[in-house]
């Protein structure tokens, strides 16, 4: 932004986004950022949560029987 003071916000995002941040990104992330299928990435997040949820709940019960502590 501050080299191309007449940019618009979402220009200069876009910008940075590519040039630092989109190598490390998943296939997911980059579909929200890119503006992609509202259709297809509801699809893929709510798989993606699912398999979140099954590995907090193991590690949930992991940390319970051990006596670890709660989260």
């Amino acid at each position: 932004m501050q080299r191309d003071r007449d940019a618009e916000l979402h220009t200069c995002f876009r910008r940075s986004y590519d040039a630092n941040l989109k190598h490390h990104h998943a296939w997911l992330v980059r579909q929200v950022v890119a503006g992609g299928s509202h259709a297809k990435f509801d699809n893929e997040l709510t798989t993606w949560l699912a398999g979140l949820e099954a590995i907090v709940l193991r590690l949930k019960a992991f940390l319970a029987q051990g006596s670890y502590g709660e989260v």
